[in-house]
């Protein structure tokens, strides 16, 4: 499969067949032929999209981007920047009503020391340096930060499951392609996962075999609600330089930030997603500061 458009036909035919609701997660190989990037989104449907179902706020956010080199189409492995935004706007709005997120997406991020290859944030993958333009470290943070309990990922070709800093991450990567057996995790198996709600805040999954059967050997997935989340830091320095002032963070979130001036000026407003940002600013000045992460809003006043 390489994204072309007889092959997404062919695909959105078998799936409009299902008699249960059938929802798709763009991978790397729908971008691998011309405008197949154009022909997903018209024939199988949007990238990024959400849903909820009672308290539970189903997340779809691509992880594969297009793009061409040498005469050929490659795909980015990243979250993009205003994927991010989006997902900071859902996540904010699923914690303000009491809705617990689950994320799904294609690419899984790279977790030391398991993985650290094959993945966003993966050095040898595009864009590079992948560690900085795939914004991994934004999205791992955001999910600790708004309490994001489950995450499903594909990519790899393997099952596996398991919890990091109170994330359950699964990779379902069984589906007919070639087997990985390269990971020192994981297990190289064909499979399918079914996932059910008990209880009132939790989800428990099976893995089963092609041909419907429990995988026994394979514990279930248990995600309870209630958990705790660590959450990253949320403290800031402010630091006079010799032209303005730099502001370092403790985590790479989402944040509005604006300056203005005493009279009410606004000098700079902007969204920053990295832990660090200098303003060039006039010496001998007050100014005003207003900074918003998720729903917490810090203000306040400076010389310089």
């Amino acid at each position: 499969l390489i994204g072309k458009k007889f092959e997404l036909e062919r695909y959105a035919k078998i799936a409009g067949k299902s008699k249960i609701p059938w929802l798709s997660v763009r991978g790397n190989h729908e971008l691998y032929s011309d405008s197949s990037w154009f022909y997903y989104n018209e024939i199988v449907g949007d990238t990024d999209y959400t849903f909820d179902i009672g308290k539970i706020r189903y997340i779809v956010v691509s992880s594969c981007h297009p793009k061409r080199i040498k005469n050929k189409n490659y795909s980015d492995y990243l979250i993009t920047r205003g994927e991010i935004i989006w997902l900071d706007s859902l996540l904010n709005d699923a914690k303000a009503k009491g809705l617990n997120p689950v994320i799904f997406s294609h690419v899984p991020p790279c977790i030391a020391p398991e993985y650290t290859w094959h993945c966003l944030g993966d050095k040898r993958s595009y864009p590079k340096p992948n560690i900085e333009k795939s914004n991994v470290k934004t999205f791992l943070s955001m999910m600790r930060y708004y309490g994001v309990h489950l995450a499903v990922f594909s990519h790899i070709h393997h099952y596996d499951s398991f919890k990091d800093k109170g994330i359950t991450y699964v990779i379902t990567g069984g589906a007919g392609a070639p087997r990985y057996k390269e990971f020192k995790r994981g297990i190289a198996i064909y499979h399918f996962i079914k996932m059910n709600i008990y209880g009132r805040d939790s989800l428990i999954g099976n893995v089963y075999s092609p041909d419907g059967e429990i995988i026994d050997s394979i514990p279930p997935i248990k995600v309870n609600f209630h958990s705790k989340i660590e959450k990253p830091s949320m403290k800031i320095k402010r630091l006079k330089i010799k032209n303005g002032v730099e502001y370092t963070f403790g985590s790479p979130l989402v944040r509005e930030i604006s300056i203005r001036n005493m009279s009410g000026k606004v000098l700079y407003d902007t969204t920053l997603i990295k832990k660090d940002i200098t303003f060039p600013l006039k010496r001998f000045h007050f100014y005003k500061y207003q900074i918003k992460t998720g729903s917490k809003i810090i203000k306040g006043t400076f010389y310089n």
